[in-house]
């Protein structure tokens, strides 16, 4: 527990250090985060870029609103252009996942979103949905909640369940490797036996 306390107020510090950088939110961004659709379709339909970012993180509109768990928002701004490529989808992918929100995990997936390419990155990725965000915003959102995310990324792709035993070659290797590692830690303190049943490495 206590390292996985010291990797959040790394994180933390990472987030704060990063902030600043962007412009302020814009109106759309603001809408997105307060969960208000008619805002969200009168901005859009004047022509407010839908995947425009802004905030102290840089975060486009679908970032935002999955921060403030505003799904609604969330599934007007896909219907609306919001893209789920690259960096945002990645973004989104992963802060949903942090967070618990199996639905929003789950929306992104039928959207498109790409899955990790990289075995630190679905290390990290897996890491984030059984321990949660390292996000002073964010509290672990509990078994249930984190054990349906898990669920969606092992079924999407069953080779989540072998990251977790990834040799330290490099860095993010590394990295991925330690937060995985107290991530599943922290699981098994809470209980989490379903979720853990579900990264088990089944051998023939």
């Amino acid at each position: 527990m206590a390292l996985r306390i010291a990797l959040g107020v790394v994180g933390v510090l990472v987030t704060v250090l990063a902030c600043g950088k962007g412009a302020p939110a814009t109106p759309l961004a603001a809408a997105a985060r307060e969960g208000s659709l008619a805002d969200i379709d009168r901005l859009i339909a004047s022509g407010a870029n839908p995947n425009e970012p802004s905030g102290r993180a840089d975060w486009p509109p679908l970032v935002h609103a999955i921060h403030k768990r505003q799904h609604a928002a969330v599934e007007r701004l896909l219907d609306r252009g919001a893209s789920v490529a690259g960096d945002a989808g990645r973004t989104a992918l992963f802060m949903a996942s942090g967070y618990g929100d199996a639905r929003t995990v789950k929306l992104l997936m039928a959207r498109g979103v790409a899955m990790p390419r990289t075995a630190e990155e679905a290390g990290r990725l897996i890491a984030a949905a059984v321990g949660g965000a390292w996000d002073i915003d964010s509290d672990w959102a509990g078994c249930a909640l984190h054990t349906e995310v898990v669920r969606l990324l092992v079924e999407r792709d069953p080779d989540f369940r072998v990251v977790r035993v990834l040799s330290p070659r490099s860095f993010a290797r590394a990295r991925a490797t330690v937060e995985n590692r107290i991530a599943s830690a922290y699981a098994r303190s809470r209980g989490c036996e379903e979720m853990l049943r579900l990264l088990e490495v089944r051998r023939g």
